[in-house]
């Protein structure tokens, strides 16, 4: 600006010929050169709001072209009238008309001015309350997909058409520590770029600019730090031109020429970058927009939501953390279990792996000693007879291990996909069969009441089962006693909801009422070799179903749990 004032005194040259100074008239160059860095300074620097020129300025403009225009079109077309009407004196009308507009005019153009305006804050407050009110409902989504999802889409399709506005696309960027790159997670608009793109977590320009350069700029005071929170295109070329900053580093003007064609590519106008703590977690891109610039109320509200946006992906990422570790933790403590059931079935199964190994070892002995001995073909058929009914044993002893097997193999290939009808006896008798021989050697009497009517519950098969085996496992270490012990499992349907009861009661020591507080706490376990995810994990299955889980104990009498589940409704079926 101060370049600009000093080309507006040559200018003054012009009036030198009324002191009697004759100059040559040249001051018209010195305006024109006035008015372009004027334009520059507001462009480039955004010295002043456009819009808000555009707007007064349009309304002075058409405010003053009536004042004076009228008054003047009045004369010229009713001069002859007005003449012969008023003599000499034809011009007062025509004055008065003008002096009357003069005086009127402004409160005219302020008041539209008025009008207008508030009608574009008005508009603009809405947008933006609504876009602060979605960035700061971002937090609740817990999946950095759907995040990655939302916001390009939100602000193609609802934000600026809310403006009737729209720009190019809006894309963005996210770190995959893995892969150690910024990947393109999802894109939207008209001219939405590929989604194969990725770059290099550190050597790339966007990085560079944000994580090397900027803080440059910010510790010498070049400019104020809120200008540099987001990334213009058009800014590269003032950097590029800087040489305060050029001459800091060798590196820093190759990485501005590649950040200019990094932003050319992407077709990018804005870049907002997403940072949590110091860290860059992604970025934002934008396109061109349709009606004028980018204003600077925009400027700060993408920046305001890139933060939002960087709170709730870091949330979200957590939130998938975490599930992945429960998910292991929940899959080792399944995997403990099989293992405890792999150790009660093998003395299942060793007893007729002998039955089978000496009886055909013996039965290939004796058959061959017989035939040898036999001497006509009664006494041959004799020896045949024995040796099928041997082996009609050996088959059934064969038939019992794949029984075993068959148990084994159906709890760990359960299906774990979708809802669907599960018969709640079928259900119990298989994960009883499960802990079939520990029910044994403990002498365990299991009482079971499931009425033949019951309606079908909708579940996952797998997970109901795993429900199931958690309690049961944990009765059966409750009851110390082996031959007193019972588990009782009774099953009921409740009215309103339409739901089915199961309550799985046990004979066992009982649980203190503090430890009860927290039974289904995950990692909480009163046990030496306890992992403390089996009743959570119990938890979270019901939760997921719908359904709710009680327990009830009394110390030295045993523990209730209450399982209510949703019952399975045809139109679910016809849905599917």
């Amino acid at each position: 600006m101060l370049l600009a004032l000093i080309t507006y005194i040559p200018a003054a040259s012009d009036y030198t010929v009324n002191y009697g100074i004759e100059l040559y008239p040249v001051g018209f160059i010195f305006i024109l050169v006035f008015a372009s860095i004027t334009t520059h300074a507001i462009v480039t620097y955004r010295l002043m709001d456009i819009a808000v020129v555009m707007t007064r300025g349009g309304v002075l403009a058409g405010t003053y072209a009536f004042i004076i225009g009228v008054p003047a079109l009045v004369a010229s077309v009713a001069r002859p009238w007005l003449v012969g009407a008023m003599g000499r004196f034809w011009w007062v009308p025509p004055l008065g008309l003008f002096a009357g507009l003069a005086l009127v005019g402004p409160f005219v153009a302020l008041f539209l001015i008025h009008k207008i305006e508030g009608k574009q804050r008005e508009r603009a407050l809405r947008a933006e309350e609504h876009l602060e009110r979605t960035a700061q409902g971002m937090i609740e989504i817990d999946s950095v997909g759907r995040l990655a999802k939302i916001i390009p889409r939100y602000l193609t399709q609802f934000y600026y058409s809310a403006l009737d506005i729209s720009i190019t696309h809006a894309t963005i960027f996210l770190l995959d520590k893995d892969r150690g790159e910024y990947v393109l997670k999802s894109t939207s608009g008209i001219r939405r770029i590929s989604l194969d793109k990725t770059l290099p977590e550190k050597e790339n320009p966007i990085y560079i600019w944000f994580k090397k350069i900027v803080p440059l700029i910010i510790e010498k005071r070049f400019v104020r730090r809120r200008e540099l929170d987001v990334l213009q295109r058009e800014d590269i070329d003032f950097w590029l031109k800087e040489e305060r900053l050029l001459r800091l580093d060798d590196y820093i003007k190759p990485a501005l020429i590649e950040l200019k064609k990094l932003m050319v590519e992407l077709r990018a106008v804005l870049c907002v970058p997403s940072y949590y703590q110091e860290g860059l977690l992604g970025f934002l891109i934008l396109g061109e927009k349709e009606k004028g610039l980018f204003r600077p109320q925009e400027l700060s509200l993408f920046f305001r939501l890139s933060r939002y946006a960087g709170l709730a992906i870091r949330s979200a990422q957590l939130s998938q953390d975490l599930q992945q570790a429960y998910a292991s933790v929940a899959q080792a403590d399944r995997l403990s279990s099989m293992g405890q059931l792999a150790a009660s079935f093998a003395h299942e199964i060793n007893n007729p792996v002998a039955i089978i190994i000496s009886g055909i070892e013996l039965s290939l002995v004796n058959m061959r000693e017989d035939l040898l001995k036999a001497s006509s073909v009664e006494e041959k058929e004799k020896v045949i007879n024995y040796t099928e009914d041997k082996l009609g044993k050996i088959k059934d002893e064969a038939f019992r291990i794949s029984h075993i097997i068959g148990r084994i193999m159906g709890y760990v290939k359960a299906p774990m996909g979708d809802f669907t009808s599960v018969r709640l006896e079928d259900l119990i008798e298989a994960t009883l069969g499960l802990v079939e021989h520990p029910l044994r050697k403990k002498q365990i009497n299991v009482v079971k009441e499931i009425p033949k009517d019951l309606p079908r519950i909708r579940g996952i098969a797998g997970e109901l089962q795993e429900v199931f085996l958690n309690l049961f496992n944990n009765a059966l270490e409750a009851i110390e006693d082996e031959t007193l012990g019972s588990i009782n499992i009774l099953a009921r349907t409740l009215a309103n909801p339409e739901m089915v009861e199961i309550k799985v009661s046990d004979t066992g020591g009982g649980i203190s009422p503090e430890n009860l507080r927290k039974i289904f706490d995950f990692l909480f376990t009163t046990k030496l070799q306890g992992t403390g995810v089996g009743l959570s994990v119990v938890y979270n299955i019901i939760k997921k179903h719908d359904g709710t889980i009680d327990v009830e104990s009394e110390m030295g009498k045993g523990t209730t749990f209450t399982i209510r589940l949703p019952i399975w409704k045809e139109e679910e079926a016809i849905k599917r």
